[in-house]
């Protein structure tokens, strides 16, 4: 079931990257999406981990 993770790992990282696409149309610096990108996906969030 190796697959399952790589598929749940890249859906991750498709949210982080929407999240840093909305900071960018705000027409915020590109640093604030990816902090907020990394504080979603972070342990203390969402439950992301495995």
């Amino acid at each position: 079931m190796e697959s399952h993770h790589v598929l749940h790992d890249l859906g991750w990282l498709m949210v982080a990257a929407a999240v840093s696409m909305i900071f960018r149309g705000l027409k915020q610096p590109a640093i604030i999406g990816y902090l907020v990108a990394g504080l979603l996906l972070g342990p203390h969030v969402l439950p992301v981990s495995r």
